[in-house]
């Protein structure tokens, strides 16, 4: 192999380790700082804030860290302390939070896939429950909820396939442009 080439090769390896790593370590200690305003935010009673700041820290997403399940865990137990206060406002931010920052951090995959059922169905229930009845008098509630529960589910994401054909181009025009 051509000694520039491989010095290429090698340099492209270091300066790549290099961003991961500094990017995997800044959004580790960002998501831990948005965990600990949101769990300050609770003791003084600021829900919302706390709502927003444990949003935050699940968007910081990096494999094997734990702020973000931490996050999901909060945001959970706020919309369970909300249903059973019957604070259905904050029962659905709280819910609509754990979906966004599920579809915000997907990538290839999706770590956090799994919540979505049961968010979708609680979600799918409240917003039926709060539609004015009278908008479409012929559906039921529980036709309502399929109806919303099926939008909920919808994934619209892009193939992957054509993902990775845009990624593979744009690889073959950054090597067009280094020579």
């Amino acid at each position: 192999m051509n000694p520039k080439i491989k010095e290429w090769i090698y340099s492209a390896l270091f300066i790549g380790v290099v961003v991961t790593s500094v990017s995997a370590l800044r959004a580790t200690m960002d998501g831990r700082e948005y965990l600990k305003q949101g769990d300050e935010a609770y003791e003084e009673g600021e829900l919302k804030k706390a709502l927003r700041n444990w949003r935050r820290a699940a968007r910081w997403y990096v494999p094997f860290a734990s702020h973000d399940d931490l996050a999901y865990g909060r945001m959970q137990n706020l919309a369970n302390k909300a249903h059973t206060e019957k604070d259905i406002y904050l029962e659905l931010l709280a819910l609509r939070g754990i979906r966004s920052s599920v579809w915000a951090t997907r990538h290839i995959t999706n770590p956090h896939k799994g919540l979505l059922p049961k968010v979708n169905k609680r979600l799918s229930e409240i917003m039926a429950g709060m539609e004015d009845p009278n908008l479409d008098p012929d559906k039921t509630l529980a036709e309502r909820q399929e109806w919303h529960l099926n939008a909920l589910n919808k994934d619209e994401a892009p193939k992957k396939s054509w993902t990775l054909v845009a990624a593979l181009g744009f690889i073959f025009w950054l090597c067009s442009v280094y020579r």
